[in-house]
C-alpha cells in the first residue's frame, strides 16, 4: 500500500493538506511544533501562573511521564513540587491558607501540567487536589478545616471526591 505523501488534517478555517513527513516527524506528540493555545485575552497574573508552572513541569520529562504510565503510579513527585510552591491551593481564599487566586487560574495550571508531556493522567492526578479542595472550603466546619487545608495545600494529604447518582443502588 501507498502512503500518501500529505494527510488531511482538520486545523484553523477546516481541513487541510498537510505534508506526511511534517506530522509524523515527532514520535509521540502531533502537534505541528507551535503554540497550542492562544495566549491573548490572559490576564498577567494567569500568565505568570502559566511560566512558573511550565518551569516545574521542565523537571518531568517524558520518560518520567512513559514510566508513570508503564507502571500505573500516580505522579507523587509532580505533586509535591506543585504543594512546595504552592500550586495545590491556588483556588483557595488567602484565609485559609490557599494563594486566593481563582478558577481560571488554576485551569491554566492544569492545562499547562497537561501540555508539558504529562497529559490527561499528569493534569488529572492534580485536578482532584484542586477542585475537590473547594467543598472543604465552603461546607466544612472552622475545625474541619483548619484540620484538613493546611495538609491537601501542603501535599501532606491528596484529596479526592466521589460522585453518585439517585438510586443508583451503592450499598
Amino acid at each position: 500500500m501507498v502512503k500518501p505523501a500529505f494527510i488531511s488534517a482538520l486545523r484553523w478555517g477546516g481541513f487541510q493538506k498537510i505534508p506526511r513527513s511534517i506530522v509524523f516527524a515527532r514520535g509521540f506528540s502531533r502537534s505541528l511544533g507551535r503554540r497550542m493555545m492562544d495566549l491573548t485575552g490572559f490576564s498577567e497574573m494567569q500568565l505568570q501562573v502559566k511560566d512558573s508552572v511550565s518551569k516545574i513541569c521542565a523537571q518531568f520529562p517524558d520518560d518520567y511521564w512513559a514510566l508513570r504510565d508503564k507502571d500505573e503510579t500516580y505522579p507523587h513527585e509532580l505533586h509535591a513540587a506543585l504543594a512546595k510552591d504552592g500550586f495545590i491551593g491556588i483556588a483557595l481564599p488567602e484565609e485559609l491558607g490557599g494563594a486566593g487566586l481563582g478558577i481560571s487560574e488554576a485551569t491554566m495550571m492544569l492545562q499547562t501540567v497537561s501540555q508539558s508531556g504529562a497529559g490527561l493522567a499528569g493534569a488529572q492526578s492534580i485536578h482532584a487536589n484542586v477542585y475537590a479542595t473547594q467543598p472543604v472550603a465552603k461546607f466544612a466546619t472552622k475545625e474541619q478545616r483548619s484540620r484538613m487545608l493546611p495538609r491537601l495545600i501542603s501535599g501532606e494529604w491528596k484529596a479526592c471526591f466521589g460522585v453518585t447518582e439517585p438510586r443508583s443502588a451503592i450499598t
